[in-house]
């Protein structure tokens, strides 16, 4: 099929020689804070989903286009960049099926959203990415992104099916090594990483990997084994957010800032002596005092500054301490976010429409069930401690006698 050229208001757009044509498109990147956008050294390739190139077994190959200008613009909490790319194909190219993108940045990464073709009759081609793209110096391959459509195996376009089989190759590990940051391995190993051997109240034990409990299995990192009892696996920090995780599975940009306020706020009060200060004694005696020293309580500038100093010593490396200062710059780290329930009325959590909502937004009961008898009895035939000097203040006009007959009163049932 051939697609005309249909010239953009586009600058610098290149002129298509006899016999080819120009395929313009767009692409989103997120922007990120502390790394650079990928500019001029990212260069993206397509792959003909419909013609073959017959000494390859793969779809036609167009030459290298990159990125030109680069358009911000914000959509809520996120940031993103758009890119004009224009390619120049063969004429009998036929219909793209495939987007190699090589990032020529020496160290940083980007977060590419899509791309986007547009052809000719006014119709586009979508590949939604969502991914991180690392340097090529690090990975020695470029990413492989598909057009937004789903085969059946047999009914894959044979053009796609080398470069499919390719891809999936290149997801599986070997089980050997320890894996890094820009890896996409999708491997396998036994929870060898859930205590400490070198403390005695930290050991646990290895659970799965066994023939008859092959189960629960983790992510495996490949990561030095302890020389303690040569089973575990180490760990290095308290807070380890570099930790190997597939690229695809990881947060996406404005996700991960949401976790690292809310995850350093928290793991502050359990593992920073400082952050306990905060708090006198092991109890509230009310819940004014609990919302003066937990949310409301001014927080002196020397103990932000020590909690963050000690929180840069938890973390691996300076570029993730950057992600955890700008998540949290706006925030006290030592102080608690006050609950959403009290924002606007302290009291709220008194009444029993709240009471109600949380106890079902929370611990879900097995089941809830009309009250035909009272006491209750439970299904073991034993019956309820509650008696009815325990709840006659909330039945109003209501007596005990008739709540089991028209009242609709309820109770709910938990394991």
């Amino acid at each position: 099929m051939q697609m005309p050229f249909c010239p953009k208001l586009w600058d610098r757009s290149p002129v298509p020689p006899a016999n080819a044509i120009a395929v313009n498109g767009t692409v989103v990147v997120a922007n990120t804070f502390g790394l650079s956008a990928p500019g001029k050294s990212t260069t993206l390739r397509l792959f003909s989903g419909t013609q073959i190139d017959h000494e390859t077994g793969k779809g036609m190959l167009s030459p290298e286009a990159p990125l030109r200008g680069g358009k911000k613009s914000k959509h809520g909490k996120t940031s993103t960049t758009t890119y004009h790319v224009t390619f120049v194909v063969d004429a009998d190219f036929g219909t793209p099926g495939a987007v190699s993108v090589r990032n020529g940045n020496r160290a940083d990464r980007f977060f590419l959203r899509h791309v986007r073709l547009e052809l000719a009759e006014d119709r586009s081609i979508h590949f939604e990415c969502n991914s991180w793209v690392y340097p090529y110096k690090k990975t020695a391959s470029d990413r492989l992104f598909f057009v937004n459509t789903s085969y059946l195996p047999s009914k894959t376009p044979e053009a796609l099916v080398l470069l499919r089989d390719e891809e999936l190759r290149s997801l599986r590990g070997d089980g050997k090594g320890e894996r890094k940051d820009w890896e996409r391995i999708y491997d396998y190993d036994r929870y060898n990483d859930l205590g400490n051997p070198d403390n005695p109240e930290h050991v646990r034990p290895v659970v799965g990997g066994t023939r008859t409990h092959p189960y629960p299995r983790r992510c495996r990192t490949g990561r030095a084994i302890s020389n303690t009892d040569g089973v575990t696996e180490t760990r290095k920090h308290v807070i380890n957010l570099d930790f190997y995780i597939p690229p695809d599975e990881r947060f996406s940009p404005g996700k991960l800032a949401e976790v690292l306020k809310l995850g350093v706020q928290a793991v502050t009060h359990f593992v920073i002596p400082e952050a306990r200060t905060l708090v006198h004694g092991n109890d509230f005696k009310s819940m004014e005092q609990l919302r003066k020293d937990l949310y409301s309580r001014p927080v002196q500038p020397a103990v932000d500054g020590e909690v963050m100093e000690k929180l840069k010593s938890s973390v691996p490396s300076h570029k993730t301490y950057k992600q955890v200062a700008k998540a949290v710059k706006e925030e006290h780290p030592a102080r608690f976010p006050i609950p959403q329930v009290i924002q606007q009325d302290p009291e709220a959590w008194r009444s029993d429409e709240e009471f109600a909502r949380e106890m079902l937004a929370g611990l879900n009961p097995v089941a809830i069930k009309r009250l035909q008898t009272f006491p209750p009895v439970s299904s073991g035939g034993k019956k309820s401690s509650i008696t009815a000097e325990h709840i006659k203040s909330q039945l109003g006009d209501v007596t005990i006698e008739m709540v089991s007959k028209t009242a609709p009163c309820f109770s709910a049932w938990y394991v």
